[in-house]
C-alpha cells in the first residue's frame, strides 16, 4: 500500500484536482481501491483513463465525472451502471464496500 501512496502522491502534485478529488485523501484511496479492485496496475489505468477524460472535456481539473467516466471504461461489465460507481456511491458505502474486498482477497491468499 505505502508504494501505491507513493506514486498517487506523485501523481497528485502533477495532476490538478478538484477540490475534494485529491489521489492522496483517504476517501479517494479507499474509492481507487475498491475501482481497481486492488490492482496497482488497475488503480494506475484508472487515473490515466480520468485525466484523459478531463483533457478530452478540456477540463482544468480532474473530478468525480471524470473518474467515473473511467471507472466505466474499465468495470466488469454486470457492474458498470451508477449503482456500483465507487466515485459516486457515499463515503461509508465504499468503505463497507472495500472492505468486503480485503476480506475475499486475504481469503484467497
Amino acid at each position: 500500500m505505502y508504494d501505491l501512496r507513493a506514486v498517487l502522491k506523485a501523481m497528485d502534485e502533477a495532476l490538478p484536482s478538484e477540490p475534494g478529488w485529491s489521489l492522496v485523501s483517504p476517501e479517494m484511496v479507499k474509492r481507487l481501491y475498491l475501482a481497481g479492485r486492488a490492482s496497482f496496475g488497475r488503480i494506475v489505468t484508472l487515473v490515466q483513463r480520468a485525466c484523459l477524460h478531463g483533457l478530452m472535456n478540456g477540463a482544468e481539473r480532474v473530478g468525480q465525472a471524470h473518474y467515473s467516466a473511467a471507472w466505466l471504461e474499465v468495470a466488469p461489465r454486470r457492474q458498470r451502471s451508477d449503482k456500483y460507481d465507487p466515485f459516486k456511491l457515499d463515503i461509508a458505502t465504499v468503505h463497507a464496500l472495500a472492505n468486503q474486498l480485503s476480506s475475499k482477497l486475504r481469503e484467497r491468499e
